[in-house]
């Protein structure tokens, strides 16, 4: 009776998932499948992974076997119509679309609940967003992402424009009415540079047409205020990209030795031959006259060295005030460009023109740097109270030491150091 009592009270089920949904089933650490056999007063068979068999097996109390069995099928069929999906979304966006204090990416989790978003942690670069949840939920939070995705690339042009310090304060306005009635009109995000800072550029970021507009109002400002000159240069579009030089270094050294004008290329592929210089009357002018005299050096092949010197050395190179390295240009008529701060190579100089003129001004600054190399160090102690002799008299001793010796420098501490 008592085996009768006992079968009346068991009874098993077997079911089919499929294996590779097994370890959800199971849960961390077998959480799941503990709460679910506790629950239904149930035993239930998982076969091994090495088995790879979708075969289940409940067993237990009749009505908690039928729940067991309820429970895990509706789990089963909940990650059957479960999906992940990757979206590519560059990283720069990933801010904008988080919001701040998270408040745009609550908006999307609230239109879709059933989808869990993850973004990828600042430090990793990385630009996957992961999507999951129900099939057609992630499919229509994808369509949604990617649609702001689209308006945040397409407000998110950028042009740069350099205007002469002198006039940002115009361009501002007092209390800033000039730069908010631009901004309002043409819908565009404005930034200045910090009035401290060595930038001239302002940076307009929206829509391509309304960026140009704004563009066009802020230059014609600059244009109205000051004897600015505007030039229209001719120079065939092939030989653009090498008249700006690597990384623009040959066309800011013309800029920078012509009281910084500003020299605007169309932009790469557009087949126009114009290139605009903007700046004092003076000064337009000689930058025109250099650029077309290198336009014609480039036609008549330009040739490059390029030289190597460390950075220490580079100040005794171009001398006070630029005098040493302008003797250099003046009777080799090469063109010498130094690195700029932000180059990555510190080392390297560059010599641009004619083969002869380029060969000369290579040689003259080999020699100038083999020297700089012969040049040794050496220290010596000596008692402070006597050197009030050696810098007396602005230091009439040490320069006819310096003499003697043939160039030797020589340099005492500040005193009270």
């Amino acid at each position: 009776g008592m085996v009768k009592d006992l079968i009346n009270r068991m009874d098993y089920v077997e079911i089919n998932i499929d294996h590779k949904f097994h370890r959800h089933l199971i849960g961390k650490s077998g959480a799941n499948i503990n709460r679910i056999k506790d629950q239904y007063k149930v035993s239930v068979r998982i076969p091994p992974d090495s088995e790879k068999s979708n075969l289940i097996r409940i067993e237990g109390d009749p009505q908690g076997v039928q729940q067991a069995k309820r429970e895990l099928l509706e789990l089963a069929s909940r990650m059957e119509n479960e999906r992940t999906k990757d979206l590519i979304i560059e990283q720069r966006f990933h801010r904008t679309i988080i919001g701040q204090k998270g408040e745009r990416i609550r908006e999307i989790r609230d239109k879709f609940p059933e989808v869990i978003i993850n973004f990828p942690d600042p430090a990793q670069k990385s630009d996957i967003v992961q999507l999951r949840g129900p099939k057609n939920e992630v499919e229509k939070c994808t369509k949604y992402m990617q649609k702001m995705v689209a308006d945040l690339v397409e407000n998110s042009y950028s042009i740069s424009v350099p205007i002469f310090k002198q006039f940002h304060k115009n361009i501002i306005g007092k209390g800033g009415a000039n730069i908010k009635k631009i901004r309002e009109e043409s819908n565009t995000k404005i930034d200045l540079p910090a009035e401290n800072s060595n930038s001239e550029t302002i940076i307009i970021t929206g829509k391509r047409a309304n960026c140009e507009a704004a563009r066009s109002r802020i230059l014609s400002i600059q244009k109205d205020l000051a004897n600015i000159a505007e030039v229209e240069v001719s120079i065939p579009a092939k030989l653009h990209n090498s008249l700006i030089g690597t990384k623009g270094r040959l066309i800011r050294s013309i800029m920078e030795e012509c009281g910084g004008v500003h020299i605007h290329f169309p932009v790469e592929g557009s087949g126009s031959d114009t290139v605009v210089i903007r700046g004092p009357s003076s000064d337009v002018e000689k930058a025109k006259k250099q650029l077309l005299h290198l336009a014609e050096e480039k036609q008549t092949k330009s040739f490059t060295v390029d030289i190597r010197a460390k950075p220490e050395y580079h100040k005794f190179l171009i001398g006070k005030g630029g005098g040493k390295i302008r003797k250099v240009r003046d009777s080799t008529g090469a063109r010498i460009i130094f690195p700029a701060a932000e180059d990555k190579d510190q080392d390297l100089i560059t010599i641009i023109g004619k083969e002869d003129a380029v060969r000369e001004a290579q040689k003259e600054l080999e020699a100038l740097i083999q020297n700089l190399e012969n040049v040794v160090e050496d220290y010596m102690l000596v008692d402070p109270k006597h050197h009030r002799h050696f810098v007396i008299r602005r230091g009439q001793v040490l320069r006819e030491i310096a003499e003697e010796y043939g160039g030797v420098m020589v340099s005492f501490p500040r005193s009270g150091t």
